[in-house]
């Protein structure tokens, strides 16, 4: 099993809401975000740790593979 941490923002409400972790695949200079790097690693079954901050406020399990949007 692997894992990821996801750090939350503002869209983790209706993330929660849909039963879906969302990542942006772009950082602000134009590069490849390193948490959607991540998330496209994961298998179903696999980990996902969120957090706001230094708080941890939820864990999922992935029940598909990543998809881009």
């Amino acid at each position: 099993m692997a894992y990821c941490r996801a750090n939350q923002g503002a869209f983790f409400a209706a993330e929660r809401e849909l039963g879906v972790v969302w990542a942006p695949q772009a950082n602000a200079a134009g590069g490849v975000e390193r948490s959607f790097s991540a998330l496209d690693q994961l298998a179903v079954g696999d980990a996902v740790f969120s957090y706001m901050g230094p708080t941890a406020v939820a864990f999922s399990r992935l029940l598909a593979r990543a998809a881009v949007w």
